[in-house]
């Protein structure tokens, strides 16, 4: 057969193939992703009748075109630009979603070049604009903050510049003033009944 014939037979069992749903998907903390079931009386796991069907080997797809894409090409996930070299024109590229933005662009860059296909964005030419528009905006945004900072620092010198030093006669006022507070203090404990 060739590989027209089997991915089409690919997507009609996909068609065909049941939503595999976990046991007690029912209850709000479960999610409906597949978990085998444990229980020692789960009627799922000694596989009753009339249950929700369980995923077995016989839903698999043919082995020739098992991990390929609709259009017949097999996803290569992709961290760096040293992995592009071990790709041809028959491999349809994954990019890893946790890869900076500036790698990402690069990334990107060299496989418009090489002219391959991306499977997880559409449209190449957009996204690059897109995200080097953001990039300027950042660099924008950094540049404008630091000015800010360098803006508040001399205003906290020109505070220090005027706190100048204080004369003698400054300093003998603040001396008597704290000599008055003692004073008063000391009454107060003295004059507190015991």
């Amino acid at each position: 057969m060739n590989k027209e014939k089997l991915l089409k037979i690919k997507e009609q069992l996909k068609k065909s193939r049941p939503n595999f749903i976990r046991q007690d998907y029912q209850v709000k903390r479960l999610k409906k992703v597949w978990r085998a079931p444990k229980g020692i009386h789960s009627k799922l796991r000694r596989k009753f009748k009339g249950h929700i069907k369980q995923p077995v080997i016989g839903y698999r797809s043919p082995k020739q075109v098992r991990f390929l894409t609709i259009e017949g090409l097999k996803q290569i996930l992709i961290k760096n630009i040293h992995d592009l070299k071990n790709i041809d024109s028959k491999n349809s590229i994954l990019i890893i979603a946790n890869i900076g933005l500036r790698k990402k662009l690069e990334l990107l860059k060299k496989i418009r070049e090489l002219k391959f296909k991306v499977s997880n964005i559409e449209n190449i030419d957009d996204f690059i604009k897109q995200e080097e528009a953001k990039l300027v905006e950042r660099k924008k945004h950094r540049i404008e903050l630091k000015k800010k900072k360098k803006e508040e620092k001399p205003q906290e010198t020109a505070k220090e510049v005027k706190e100048k030093p204080k004369t003698e006669e400054e300093l003998k006022e603040e001396q008597e003033k704290k000599k008055k507070e003692e004073i008063k203090e000391q009454r107060k404990v003295l004059e507190k009944p015991q």
